[in-house]
């Protein structure tokens, strides 16, 4: 892993990127969309440029709050990326995590469990509900493998790290934005601070639901040989709440968990 530190705006290098002609007779080209499957809403930007690869990005907001919705924060982070799309040809899909399904707010249903950072959700887990999203492009481009790149913000960063330690395989590379937690190969500290298996029922809405996970070594081996940014502002220094981590601070927190890796 490697970090990175500013303090004005980030600018992301991930690498050159192409992207098929993702049927373009039956999708939009230049405009980001709203898009809605079973499991939720998503935002999906295909860019002018047409190319032979297909290459997808899926980016990942952070908690929602300040009276927004999910998809206004998919909205918010996707726009950012509208220049980068175009210049590389890489497909950008953006998943709402909204509240009620996947608790991506404070005092949401599921919250003790992490939500949508821990992979949990009301009907659909949030790494399914990724890959329901991801996988629509084989049906438009039979070459496509399904393999991604993807970036996170905040608690999206925390989602991206969990999905990153138990699905490596569907991965090309990861961005970590100012993630508060990441987690850790140890078998003695739970998910999803650590890899101890999880079972355990949770109280979503007026129903309940049970939630396990269970954890192989070498998942996390395959994870860790994958090409992971991390990214921090040095600015970045409002005191953290407690957590099972050392450094009292984003930036602090980052620099203990990197420095040993």
């Amino acid at each position: 892993m490697k970090q990175v530190r500013c303090s004005g705006t980030l600018i992301f290098i991930f690498m050159a990127l192409t992207c098929s002609d993702v049927a373009a007779q039956r999708v939009q080209r230049g405009v980001v969309t709203e898009e809605r499957i079973e499991a939720g809403e998503f935002l999906q930007y295909v860019p002018n440029k047409r190319s032979r690869v297909t290459n997808v990005l899926v980016i990942c907001h952070g908690s929602i709050s300040d009276g927004n919705t999910a998809l206004q924060s998919a909205h918010t982070f996707i726009n950012r990326w509208l220049r980068f799309s175009e210049s590389t040809g890489v497909v950008l899909v953006a998943p709402a995590f909204d509240v009620e399904n996947y608790a991506s707010g404070e005092d949401a249903p599921g919250g003790s469990a992490w939500g949508y950072r821990a992979l949990d959700g009301r009907t659909t887990t949030s790494d399914q509900f990724v890959h329901m999203i991801v996988d629509r492009f084989k049906t438009l481009d039979r070459k496509y493998d399904g393999k991604f790149y993807l970036y996170g913000h905040s608690a999206g960063a925390q989602f991206a790290n969990h999905y990153l330690v138990v699905h490596p395989e569907r991965l090309h590379g990861v961005v970590l934005s100012a993630p508060a937690i990441y987690a850790m190969p140890d078998p003695d500290t739970g998910w999803p601070a650590g890899m101890k298996p999880r079972k355990r029922t949770l109280q979503w809405g007026d129903k309940s639901k049970e939630f396990e996970i269970d954890h192989k070594l070498e998942t996390w081996v395959t994870a860790v040989q994958l090409p992971v940014a991390v990214v921090i502002g040095e600015a970045d220094t409002d005191r953290l709440s407690d957590q099972p981590q050392q450094g009292a601070t984003v930036l602090e927190f980052g620099n203990s968990r990197l420095s040993k890796n």
